[in-house]
C-alpha cells in the first residue's frame, strides 16, 4: 500500500495498481532522501520506457552527488549501456569454477579503441564473451 499526501488529502493506493517503472522511480526518490545508503538495482531497464533511461541515469547521478551513497546497477540491455560513461561500466562473469569475476569494461587500450567506432552497447553485442574477456585483460595478464 502506498500512502500519498497532497495538502490535507491522503490517498492510499494498492501498489499492484502502479506500474513497475513508476514504483522504481518512486524508490529512487525515497532512497535519495536517505543518507549512508547503498542502492542495488537489478535489471534497471525492466518496466522503464527505453526513451527514459537517460533521464533515470541522470537522476541516479544526482543522487550520487550526496555524500555516502553507492549505487550498483545490473542490466542485460545494450541500449542501457549507452547512457553510462565508459569508466562506469564493469563486466561480470562466472568462470569455469562458478566464481563470479568483475573487470572494468573499458580499462584496456584495446577495449577503449573500440569506442572510436562503436558505442558501449554495440561493443557488447558485437563481441562474444571470450572475445571480451581476452580484451579486458592487459598484455601483462593472462585470461584463464
Amino acid at each position: 500500500m502506498i500512502k500519498m499526501k497532497v495538502d490535507q488529502n491522503t490517498q492510499y493506493i494498492n501498489s499492484l495498481h502502479i506500474s513497475d517503472g513508476l514504483l522504481r522511480i518512486m524508490a529512487f526518490v525515497v532512497i535519495s532522501l536517505k543518507e549512508n545508503s547503498m542502492i542495488l538495482l537489478d535489471e534497471i531497464e525492466n518496466g522503464i520506457n527505453p526513451y527514459l533511461t537517460g533521464s533515470i541515469i541522470s537522476l541516479l547521478r544526482e543522487i550520487m552527488k550526496k555524500p555516502e551513497r553507492q549505487i550498483i546497477l545490473t542490466t542485460h540491455s545494450p541500449v542501457m549501456l549507452n547512457d553510462f560513461r565508459p569508466e562506469e561500466i564493469n563486466f561480470l562473469w562466472k568462470d569455469n569454477n562458478g566464481a563470479v569475476n568483475a573487470r572494468r569494461f573499458f580499462d584496456t587500450e584495446e577495449m577503449k579503441s573500440l569506442l572510436e567506432a562503436l558505442n558501449p552497447g554495440e561493443v557488447w553485442i558485437n563481441l562474444e564473451k571470450d572475445e571480451i574477456l581476452g580484451k579486458i585483460y592487459t598484455a601483462e595478464e593472462e585470461y584463464r
